[in-house]
C-alpha cells in the first residue's frame, strides 16, 4: 500500500505540473516552445507509468473511478519508442506536433 501511496503522490505531482506547463499559454507558444513540450510531454510519462504499476488491489477498492487501461507495453524506454516508433511511419501525436510546430 505504501508503494500505491508514493505512485499517487507523483501523479498528482506531474498532473500539477502538466497544468502548469499549459495554463494560460496559447497553442502557438506551446508549439514553438520545445522544452515546454518535452516537460509536458514527461508528466504525461510520470502519469502512464505510475497509474500502470498501481495495485490490483487498489484498482479494485476504487473499481467505480472510470479509467482506461494501460498500453500493453511499459517498458522503460516506453517514451523512446512513441516518439521514433523504428521502422514505422510517425505516429499521430509527432504528426500533430509537426503540424502545429509550422
Amino acid at each position: 500500500m505504501r508503494r500505491d501511496v508514493l505512485l499517487l503522490e507523483e501523479m498528482i505531482q506531474a498532473a500539477v505540473q502538466a497544468v502548469a506547463l499549459v495554463e494560460g499559454v496559447a497553442v502557438e507558444h506551446l508549439a514553438a516552445d520545445r522544452i515546454r513540450r518535452d516537460a509536458l510531454l514527461w508528466n504525461f510519462t510520470v502519469l502512464g507509468e505510475a497509474a500502470a504499476q498501481l495495485s490490483d488491489e487498489l484498482k479494485q477498492e476504487f473499481a467505480s473511478v472510470a479509467r482506461r487501461q494501460p498500453a500493453p507495453f511499459a517498458q522503460p524506454d516506453r517514451a523512446w519508442l512513441l516518439v521514433h516508433r523504428p521502422g514505422r511511419r510517425p505516429c499521430d501525436g509527432a504528426g500533430a506536433a509537426a503540424r502545429l510546430h509550422r
